[in-house]
This record gives C-alpha cells, sequence and structure tokens, in this order.
C-alpha cells in the first residue's frame, strides 16, 4: 500500500498515512492547531529534492501577463519569466518555493475514465 504525506498549513507538522488507493481521498485533521493537512507532494515525491530540470521546466499554467513581469521579477527575481509570459523554473526546490509563497495548493490532476467505443460492422 502506497504512503501518502500531508503537513500542516499552519505549524508545519508532518504525518505519514499508509492506506490503499481505493480508500478515498481523507486528509487528516492536525493534532496541534485542529486545521486539515495538505498533502505534502514534495515529500512523496522520490529523489525529489534540488533535482534539476534539463534545460529549465517552463510553467504554461503559471504564466503571467507581459505587463506583471517587472513586478514579478521584482518580487521573484531567481524565476526567468520568458517574452510570452511563462515562467521558468531552474530546480523541483524553486517551483515548489514558488508555489508555497503564492499560496498554490498544488493537487494531483483528476483522470478521466477513457470511453468504449463500439465498432458496428456492416
Amino acid at each position: 500500500m502506497p504512503t501518502y504525506s500531508y503537513k500542516c498549513p499552519r505549524c508545519s507538522e508532518k504525518l505519514e498515512i499508509v492506506h490503499g488507493m481505493r480508500a478515498g481521498y481523507h486528509a487528516p485533521v492536525c493534532e496541534n492547531c485542529k486545521v486539515i493537512m495538505r498533502r505534502d507532494l514534495q515529500a512523496d515525491m522520490p529523489n525529489a529534492g534540488g533535482r534539476r530540470y534539463g534545460s529549465g521546466f517552463v510553467s504554461e499554467s503559471l504564466a503571467i501577463s507581459p505587463l506583471q513581469t517587472a513586478e514579478h521579477k521584482q518580487n521573484f527575481p531567481d524565476v526567468d519569466v520568458r517574452g510570452d509570459g511563462c515562467l521558468v523554473f531552474k530546480d523541483t526546490q524553486q517551483h515548489a518555493k514558488y508555489l508555497d509563497k503564492i499560496g498554490w495548493d498544488k493537487r494531483p490532476s483528476k483522470k478521466r475514465k477513457k470511453k468504449k467505443v463500439a465498432c458496428k460492422s456492416h
């Protein structure tokens, strides 16, 4: 069974839970703060601490307006911005720190079920 890591957004308390994938998603509550804990995806990724992206990771989902580039460079001087507003991260730590600083709650994407198409023979 997989191990899931959780972290309290208020006091940074960490917790690991082992349960089956079909058990459903029920985030635990922090014993100290009584706040719902968030999945710590950084801890769940093996060898993620500081792994370098080949030539940089371009994030289209975090793109900004070109008009915001100057302000963004002021707030995040270590994150490159392409001309089209896409952000470029050097490694996983930089990406994780950026997401944490902007308050982004990174959750795994939901996979859609593929529809079966019946072929009709003539």
